[in-house]
């Protein structure tokens, strides 16, 4: 496999998708981030650069997502999330759980993270108007991630790894 060592360190995880109960025992901080990738000739992942300062990795590009608020299900955050910051309205049925993952905030607190891809979708479902105030948006291709690779977050960088090592399998598939 491309990303071998990775793979193994990250394989415990993956996992199948959880019930909305199962999710509603995670810690109240629990969050979600979904990477995008478009459609098209170009299948450019679509991400944000962290303008904000003073907030954790400013300056970064990061994937979209945020904290789940309330009783919401982790896919109903990530819906939410990137509505919010991109004008993109998703369906339950486009986004890919692929991971849960523990993680620290910035205070040291573990946090549950749930990891979403979102493959194929139109980028003129992007509405520019409502791209929100947390970020600029960033467009790479595949060939422009190496380029870019120190700039993103540690999530997003895992996240990357991992969407490769998912196509790799649902192509050997």
């Amino acid at each position: 496999m491309l990303f071998r060592p990775v793979w193994d360190f990250l394989v415990s995880a993956i996992s199948e998708r959880t019930s909305a109960a199962v999710a509603a025992c995670e810690p109240p901080g629990a969050y979600t981030a979904v990477l995008l990738r478009e459609a098209g000739p170009r299948r450019c992942f679509v991400l944000q650069k962290r303008i904000r300062p003073g907030k954790l990795y400013y300056g970064r590009i990061a994937m979209f997502g945020g904290h789940r608020d309330g009783d919401e299900t982790p896919e109903e955050c990530a819906i939410r999330e990137v509505a919010e910051e991109t004008g993109i309205r998703l369906e339950v049925d486009e986004l890919a759980r692929v991971a849960a993952v523990k993680t620290f905030d910035n205070r040291g607190d573990v946090e549950i993270g749930h990891l979403f891809f979102v493959d194929n979708f139109d980028p003129k479902r992007l509405n520019r108007r409502q791209i929100s105030g947390e970020g600029k948006l960033v467009r790479l291709s595949a060939g422009e991630l190496r380029r870019n690779y120190h700039k993103f977050t540690p999530v997003t960088s895992m996240a990357l790894l991992l969407f490769f090592e998912y196509q790799e399998l649902k192509e050997g598939a």
